[in-house]
């Protein structure tokens, strides 16, 4: 009645309540054998002989106790190692999905967090059974080599995906193309992007190629760093990774080209309305160049509206011009 339930942790005082229960057990049987045995029987006093029942029966308790004391130390490792287990597998899901450029730098807060969080729980309650002057040192090792290794197991999965490579391809057109939302302009420079949208792919890859639990050089005695991607995978992720690139530059040269003109064409009228001061002015104010374009905008619907009519009617319009400029071509031939 004194242990929790399974996944559930003790009370505090624990060692109290034990070593009240066995006392309360002595107290009681003595006071049965004072009624049951008369007194002065000649046997009574062997009862309390050192190798008598009574003796016995009360190193049996201790017993009782100090085991009962080992399966509560164990019952409640299992537990904290659980504990452990989840916490760790709930913060590494995110960081590993999201792989930004720290992700190991937080990998390591976290394990540091979580392992201080279960030791937190553990050594009070293994403390109060009298477990943890002899067993702290060594538990504190394997509930460290357990959160090295649930970290070391989900980098392992997650690297293993297929779905690394497309991973390694999105961070590259991040920062490229912004996902092909990217309208490249004149001042924008496509080579220099390219370059550094390539190194930030490839520093994703190199954080799932081995650990990075420990920064380089400090890693415990006897540890070394494990490698979650072969040189065969890596070699065919690189090469996959580097076709797939290939026309990225190529097209955003080419939209850096189309816009170019366009940019070229508005500048120039700029500077040929308003003189070079005020059109540099709106140039460096982008809200007041946007407003400038949406009143131009607006002026040229209203007058083609003014003159045309509807939009009906400037469709028509259009559409009359195009069939006469098909005529002539069609009676030529």
């Amino acid at each position: 009645e004194l242990l929790p339930a399974d996944a559930a942790l003790p009370s505090k005082g624990f060692s109290r309540e034990v070593a009240k229960v066995g006392k309360q057990v002595l107290v009681d049987l003595e006071d049965s054998v004072e009624m049951l045995i008369p007194e002065g029987a000649p046997w009574k006093e062997k009862l309390y002989d050192p190798e008598g029942p009574m003796v016995l029966l009360r190193k049996h308790l201790d017993g009782e106790e100090r085991q009962l004391k080992q399966i509560l130390g164990n019952q409640v490792k299992t537990t904290v190692r659980k504990d452990l287990e989840r916490m760790l597998a709930s913060r590494l899901v995110h960081l590993l999905d999201r792989a930004d450029p720290g992700m190991w730098e937080q990998i390591r807060s976290d394990k540091t967090t979580c392992l201080g969080n279960a030791l937190a729980k553990l050594q009070p309650i293994l403390e109060d059974v009298g477990l943890w002057r002899e067993e702290g040192e060594r538990i504190k090792g394997e509930f460290s080599a357990l959160a090295h290794d649930a970290v070391h197991d989900r980098v392992q999965d997650k690297a293993a995906e297929d779905s690394l490579a497309d991973k390694i391809f999105n961070r590259f057109d991040i920062k490229m193309n912004m996902k092909k939302t990217r309208s490249w302009l004149l001042w924008d420079n496509p080579p220099k992007d390219f370059e550094e949208g390539k190194r930030q792919a490839m520093h994703l890859l190199a954080m799932f190629e081995s650990s990075q639990l420990y920064p380089e050089g400090e890693w415990p005695i006897g540890l070394t760093p494990p490698t979650f991607i072969d040189a065969d995978r890596k070699r065919a992720l690189t090469e996959g990774f580097e076709e797939k690139i290939q026309p990225e530059l190529k097209w955003a040269m080419d939209n850096k080209a189309a816009n170019s003109t366009s940019n070229w064409m508005m500048i120039t009228g700029l500077v040929i309305v308003l003189g070079w001061d005020e059109a540099l002015w709106l140039l460096r104010n982008p809200l007041a160049l946007l407003g400038l374009v949406a009143l131009a905008g607006g002026a040229g619907v209203a007058y083609f509206l003014h003159f045309v009519g509807s939009w009906g009617q400037l469709l028509a319009v259009i559409t009359n011009k195009l069939a006469e400029l098909a005529t002539p071509a069609q009676q030529g031939g």
